[in-house]
């Protein structure tokens, strides 16, 4: 089986790009938020979808966290990523895994490729206003908190999006 994982801050794109990956190679793409957010695994009777605020002390003790590969969060999650994995291998040999903190996973040791997306900041804040994602005081008070140090792991790819066809034309066509 093969394991494609692509990770990058909030708001670059990840999703998309998965998602229209996963199209081209006609296999399944997880978005490990949605798996960790879903009813089924937390018990949420609400499924809309909440406006997460996070102080940069949060954001780094989450890090903490999840870079503690013994912890229960990083337990926690690494246990229901391999489930949904072990869930797809059976119907398919390759399986796309996006997620922001995704280099912190055990799983990111077996990805066979390993992607990175980047794309300007000032780009990246209007393109998530104008989407109607966030409102530019959310995106100042949280999304701009929350940005990792990818320099300290290894890609395959690093690609930059620029939210238009040619650059998704561009990673699209590595592949």
């Amino acid at each position: 089986m093969k394991i494609i994982g692509i990770t990058g801050d909030s708001g670059v794109g990840k999703s998309t790009i998965a998602l229209s990956l996963s199209k081209k190679l006609k296999c399944p793409f997880l978005d490990v938020d949605k798996i960790i957010l879903s009813g089924e695994f937390l018990g949420a009777e609400n499924k809309t979808p909440q406006v997460l605020k996070m102080k940069s002390e949060y954001f780094n003790l989450l890090i903490d966290n999840l870079a503690n590969l013994e912890s229960g969060i990083s337990t926690l999650i690494n246990n229901l990523v391999e489930g949904e994995i072990n869930k797809l291998s059976k119907e398919t040999d390759t399986i796309i895994v996006e997620w922001m903190f995704l280099p912190y996973l055990k799983i990111w040791q077996q990805c066979d490729t390993k992607i990175l997306i980047t794309t300007d900041e000032i780009l990246r804040k209007s393109n998530a206003i104008k989407n109607k994602f966030i409102i530019e005081e959310q995106y100042d008070e949280c999304v701009s908190i929350v940005k990792l140090d990818y320099s300290k792991f290894d890609y395959d790819y690093i690609f930059d999006n620029s939210y238009d066809q040619e650059s998704l034309k561009n990673i699209l066509d590595k592949f």
